[in-house]
């Protein structure tokens, strides 16, 4: 069975400079800082349709983010759907990331009961 999976409006994007990063999304397109930490930096668009995390890593490609319910059950169900599990990205949050059969990033995460 399909598991429920629901779009974010978070994205991350790999950066090898958060500082820099930062000068772009917040001074030239208007993008606000929420949070920050030696890690990441959570940016949100003026109008609050998008969240991005710039990431300090050498990914550099945009990640999107879904929530699912059942994180563990999600991830078996795509990866007999041809996905890759990316293990070495994967934290302690519960977060999982998968790359699809084309090689593009997303992440799962559980889904808030909220």
């Amino acid at each position: 069975m399909k598991p429920d999976f629901k779009i974010s409006r978070d994205v991350a994007l790999g950066v090898p400079n958060i500082e820099s990063a930062e000068k772009f999304y917040v001074g030239i397109l208007g993008f606000t800082i929420k949070n920050k930490n030696p890690d990441w930096t959570q940016l949100e668009s003026k109008d609050g349709a998008i969240t991005f995390y710039l990431c300090q890593d050498d990914v550099q490609s945009p990640a999107f983010c879904l929530t699912v319910p059942d994180v563990e059950k999600a991830t078996n169900y795509l990866i007999e759907n041809g996905c890759e599990l990316e293990p070495d990205l994967t934290n302690e949050t519960g977060e999982v990331f998968i790359r699809d059969p084309h090689g593009y990033l997303f992440n799962i995460y559980p889904r808030s009961k909220s």
